[in-house]
C-alpha cells in the first residue's frame, strides 16, 4: 500500500537542506527504488514530503538518510508515515 511520508528534521535549512541532498546524488542514493514523489518545504526550518509505494521501501532507504543526516550534524526529528487513500485526490 502506498504511503505518505512526513519527514522533519530539527532545525535544517535550506542551506543544509541542499547539503543533504547533495550527499544522497554522490551517493548513488538519491532516486531510491519505490519513491514516486519528493518536496521539500520551509525556509528556516526544511521538511520533506515523499510519496512511497510501500512503508517497506521508506525503510529500505530510511537508514541511508537518517545516516546522512547524522554525518551533517542534524537530527532527523520527527517521520511521520501514513497510508494514502488515493494518489489523486481529485
Amino acid at each position: 500500500m502506498a504511503v505518505a511520508v512526513h519527514i522533519c528534521p530539527t532545525k535544517m535549512s535550506r542551506d543544509e537542506y541542499e547539503r543533504i541532498i547533495k550527499d544522497l546524488e554522490d551517493s548513488g542514493v538519491s532516486e531510491p527504488k519505490g519513491r514516486s514523489f519528493h518536496a521539500a518545504y520551509g525556509d528556516d526550518r526544511v521538511c520533506m514530503f515523499e510519496i512511497w509505494d510501500s512503508a517497506e521501501q521508506f525503510d529500505a532507504h530510511r537508514d541511508q538518510l537518517f545516516a546522512t543526516l547524522q554525518g551533517a550534524g542534524l537530527d532527523a526529528g520527527t517521520v511521520e508515515i501514513h497510508p494514502l487513500h488515493s494518489r489523486h485526490p481529485d
